[in-house]
């Protein structure tokens, strides 16, 4: 992986990253791939399927529509690979996580979530070539093949190859889309076994009885990581981190789920000294409750804002020292 510097900035107190070398949108990750409430192409159109590139310059990644059976436009959900980087760093608190809620309060895209409890601004709407656009992200992959021309896959390097839809259609939470050599040809995507919304209401009922009248026809999953992964047996076992749309009276939308598919119970996500259950204050931290995309950092060091300002006492005060010698 090639790594570039990055400077640090303090807006309104919060910490944002920001790229150093021009032309470059930050932060410097590479491979980020979003969608937006109402699937829009990179020049703001509507097209529904539809998900953006973000490398500097948004671009049209790739359109789902031609690749999941469905009589109705499609909207893309939620965005993952099936080997998401850093999700077990994430569930084990030793990486960032980055969310995005609903509506983008304050123009802000993507927050990060720091393994230490502090929040802090990753991306702005207008980081992310979104400042004009009506809608919201809703959806983000990162850390896949960086992208600069537009064409078809599987040239053109998208690797989310793990979609939810809007409304969970059929009763599917997860699609399978292996874009370069599925079975039935590039672009297919196909409902993943075993994540149902029959499944995962009884995984959510089964971590706390307070969901217990959660119906499958209310699950919508919202926000997304996968992990696939070989189990003790040498088995592909399948760990999702995900978010629920809110339902009236049980859910808020601000819940972080860990749920290895086939397991009766679900569990929360414990991450920056925060349990992620209903009790949660979502809006508190980032001004809204719902969860729209979730993703993870790696735990790089992020000076608090304070922290850079005592950097920066300490540099003038080498400097003088340095004067007077």
């Amino acid at each position: 992986m090639k790594f570039k510097r990055i400077q640090l900035s303090v807006v309104a107190g919060a910490v944002l990253l920001a790229a150093s070398s021009a032309g470059l949108s930050a932060p410097l990750e590479p491979g980020k791939e979003y969608s937006t409430l109402s699937d829009r192409d990179a020049s703001g159109a509507l097209s529904a399927g539809n998900v953006i590139g973000w490398d500097g310059a948004n671009i049209n990644i790739y359109n789902y529509s031609g690749s999941v059976a469905s009589t109705a436009p499609i909207q893309v959900d939620a965005l993952a690979n099936n080997q998401d980087a850093f999700f077990a760093n994430v569930i084990s608190n030793a990486a960032h996580l980055l969310v995005s809620v609903q509506g983008d309060p304050g123009g802000v895209g993507v927050w990060i979530s720091q393994s230490n409890g502090n929040t802090a601004v990753w991306a702005t709407k207008a980081d992310m070539g979104l400042a004009a656009l009506r809608d919201d992200v809703d959806g983000l992959e990162v850390w896949g093949s960086d992208t600069t021309t537009a064409g078809p896959l599987p040239q053109f390097g998208s690797d989310s190859n793990r979609i939810s839809l809007a409304g969970d259609p059929g009763g599917f939470a997860l699609f399978r889309c292996d874009l370069l050599n599925p079975p039935g040809g590039p672009g297919n995507c196909n409902p993943y076994a075993g994540a149902t919304t029959a499944a995962i209401a009884a995984a959510v009922i089964g971590l706390n009885t307070a969901y217990a009248d959660l119906t499958p026809e209310e699950v919508d999953l919202d926000a997304l990581m996968v992990n696939e992964f070989l189990d003790a047996a040498g088995v592909t076992a399948t760990q999702l981190l995900f978010s629920l749309q809110p339902v009236a009276g049980i859910l808020d939308g601000g819940e972080i789920f860990v749920w290895t598919i086939g397991d009766a119970a679900a569990s929360y996500l414990n991450q920056g000294g925060r349990i992620w259950d209903t009790a949660n204050d979502v809006t508190a931290l980032f001004g809204a409750e719902n969860i729209d995309a979730l993703e993870a950092s790696p735990n790089a060091v992020i000076p608090e804002p304070g922290s850079l300002a005592l950097l920066a006492l300490g540099i003038a005060g080498l400097a003088r020292a340095r004067r007077r010698n």
